[in-house]
């Protein structure tokens, strides 16, 4: 039997330093933390996928910068 040890955080960073300290895993989204990881952690596919909404916020008042344009066309091809 396992011992159950019921932790919870509201961050992904959070989550990141209990697998890191072998406390669980965690399931999150790892790209804004993929460089922070490190080595002690390994980033595994969850199967079956889990369908999600990806949103931009944008200014209201002024146009994207050509950076901006760029990542979400990225981001929306990757999706597809």
């Amino acid at each position: 039997m396992f011992d159950t040890l019921e932790r919870e955080t509201a961050t992904a960073v959070s989550a990141s330093e209990f697998v890191r300290e072998g406390i669980g895993v965690a399931l999150l989204n790892p790209f804004p933390m993929a460089e922070q990881l490190g080595r002690s952690v390994v980033v595994r596919p969850f199967q079956p996928s889990i369908a999600y909404r990806t949103s931009f916020l944008m200014p209201a008042r002024a146009a994207n910068s050509a950076s901006a344009a760029a990542f979400i066309a990225h981001v929306r091809a990757s999706l597809e």
